[in-house]
């Protein structure tokens, strides 16, 4: 363009390109259980190649009896086209079980959630042992380690006659899949004998160890 004084000037654009925020269609597979690695393919558009995407797993929810809410990120998000990523993921062991909705985050930062997309299970937990394996009515247990596998966070351990009701245990820490601490109050009128001991978890799967705990 030329001026009144006969000297030439240039119109610079300040347009700034903002691409469109993701959609995501579909995630597979769409569950996997505690401790699991996986390798999910998430299909959906527009996906951009730099920076790399990044994929979050949100659980929002009531668990024990209080409002939860928890998250992992992909070990590694990979773009393979503008339709498809490849999401590298290693499901925490301490991860509640349940629904989580999944966001896909561009590196422009556009970012889309699809909720409820998945599912996080937990194996059928195993009871092995239990330490002390005893207890006197009318008194307090403490127990230092109900010993076995695939416990999940959550998880609800009581002890069960078959002529009588269940004892729930109160103060359950959940130390790792492998441990659980917890106490037993035994009233007076506990029948004594044998108990079976049982853990369940979050998503309802149970183990249970017959006859391993004592009330004298």
């Amino acid at each position: 363009m030329t001026n009144a004084s006969g000297s030439n000037s240039t119109l610079r654009s300040n347009y700034i390109t903002v691409n469109a925020p993701p959609v995501v269609s579909s995630i597979d597979p769409s569950s996997g259980r505690l401790g699991s690695a996986l390798i999910i393919m998430i299909s959906g558009s527009p996906f951009i190649c730099r920076p790399s995407p990044r994929t979050t797993f949100t659980y929002s929810g009531t668990s024990g009896g209080k409002t939860a809410s928890r998250a992992f990120v992909a070990i590694r998000t990979i773009f393979v086209s503008p339709t498809e990523l490849t999401c590298y993921v290693k499901v925490p062991v301490t991860a509640v079980t349940g629904r989580y909705n999944v966001t896909v985050m561009n590196g422009d930062g556009q970012a889309v959630i699809f909720p409820n997309a998945f599912t996080i299970t937990s194996a059928k937990p195993v009871v092995s042992s239990i330490n002390p394996d005893h207890g006197v009515a009318g008194n307090t247990v403490t127990i230092t380690n109900l010993a076995g596998k695939n416990f999940s966070q959550n998880a609800k351990v009581f002890l069960k006659r078959y002529i009588s009701n269940s004892l729930v245990a109160r103060n359950v820490k959940v130390v790792s899949s492998q441990k659980i601490t917890c106490l037993f109050s035994l009233s007076a009128k506990t029948a004594k004998g044998k108990w079976d001991v049982v853990v369940k978890n979050q998503d309802g799967k149970t183990g249970v160890k017959s006859g391993v705990f004592i009330v004298r």
